[in-house]
Parts: C-alpha cells; structure tokens; sequence
C-alpha cells in the first residue's frame, strides 16, 4: 500500500512542480508499483511528471537530473504517510461491503496475485468484489485461466471502464462501505459513490473480502 499513498504524499508536497525523488531504487518498485505511485501523484499535483532516481531510465542520478539546482528539498518520514492514510480512511465502521480494484486498471500480473491471495479462501456472501482491467487484459487472464479461479472465489469484472463512471447498480444503494487498494479512489470516491472509502493494501481487501470487515491496519514501508 505504500507506492499509491507515498505518491499521493509527494503530489501534495510539489504542487505544480516536477519532483525528483531519492531513496527507492534499492525498493526495487516494479511496473505496478509505479502504476500505483503515478496515480497517487497525480491525484494531488498537477505536475506533468516525476523522476525517481536509479528507477526511471531517464534519472540515472540526482545530478543528472537537476545538476545543482535544487529548488526545495522534503525528508519523508513514515508518520507523515500514516498521517494522508488516515485523511483517506473515511470509514467509521469497520464493517465493509464492497471491494473495489482496479483504478488505474488491473494488470495481468495483478490478477495473478489477486487469484494467488484468494486462492483456498472462501468471499463473505454479502461482500461484492469487482474489479475493472482493459479487455486485452481480462482476455489473456481468462486464457491462463485466472478469470475462473477469480470467479469461483466471487470476483467480477468490468472491462474498459474506469471508477469514475460506475455506481448503481453496479455499486449496490445498499453499500455503505467500499475498501480500495488505489490512494486515488479512496480520495474521489467518496464524492463519485457517495459511500464511506477505506484504504489498505490488496491483501486488506482480500481479507475484507472474506470477513466483510476489516480492523484499521497502519501502512507499513515494506
């Protein structure tokens, strides 16, 4: 849960300005990872990109990017994460009933680590899971078959839409409670869906998913 809200927390720092941030290369974020960070980032800032040293190609050092013009300089600490976690943790209940997946879209690698966390798990009846991906996406999940191991746990999908244009009935009117793994739904959603967002990791939301509750876990920097 750590790249969409560290990239949510930079956003807001910037501002307009294009960031260059240190320290995550020996993190090692893959292509889903920076999925996660971009959307987080672009939620808040209204920059048009980032750099991160030794992980974007073009950002091979610091100095290479900005040679000794620093403009400002922010130190970002673990609290300061927990602190924009909270803000995007609007629901007062721990009782949850939709779990929602996908913004930006699901990858094929992602619905191979969602089948892999719901696999020998049984969804709570009254919980719905529905994840959005691009339908080259969910046609090659279905041919490696990941789309009936989903289905069979109770996922669903939706194909090339995005979370800002689905409400009811695909949100049920009875939903109060919607859990996310995206930093950028749990800060529009609550606007676009008019329900209460809770923000936690894919693992949260699998164990929401079977429970239909989840207790309010801190991010953690792993």
């Amino acid at each position: 849960m750590v790249y969409p809200i560290l990239g949510y927390h930079i956003g807001k720092l910037v501002g307009d300005e294009i960031p260059v941030v240190i320290g995550l290369d020996t993190w090692k974020p893959n292509l889903d990872d920076l999925k996660a960070f971009g959307a987080g980032f672009a939620t808040t800032s209204g920059s048009p990109m980032f750099h991160i040293v030794g992980v974007t190609p073009e950002a091979d050092s610091l100095e290479s990017i900005v040679g000794s013009k620093i403009k400002a300089s922010y130190e970002i600490c673990p609290k300061d994460v927990v602190a924009d976690w909270r803000k995007l943790n609007g629901g007062s209940v721990d009782g949850i009933e939709f779990v929602a997946l996908g913004n930006p879209h699901f990858s094929f690698d992602e619905c191979e680590r969602l089948a892999a966390l719901c696999e020998g798990l049984a969804k709570h009846p009254d919980v719905k899971v529905l994840v959005t991906c691009n339908r080259a996406t969910f046609e090659r999940a279905s041919a490696a078959h990941l789309v009936v191991k989903l289905s069979d746990f109770g996922v669903e999908f939706v194909t090339d839409a995005c979370w800002c244009t689905l409400a009811e009935p695909v949100i049920p009117k009875s939903v109060d409670t919607i859990i996310t793994n995206s930093a950028k739904f749990a800060h529009y959603g609550p606007g676009l869906t008019g329900k209460a967002l809770r923000f936690g990791s894919l693992a949260d939301c699998v164990a929401a998913a079977c429970h239909g509750e989840l207790k309010p876990v801190r991010p953690t920097w792993d």
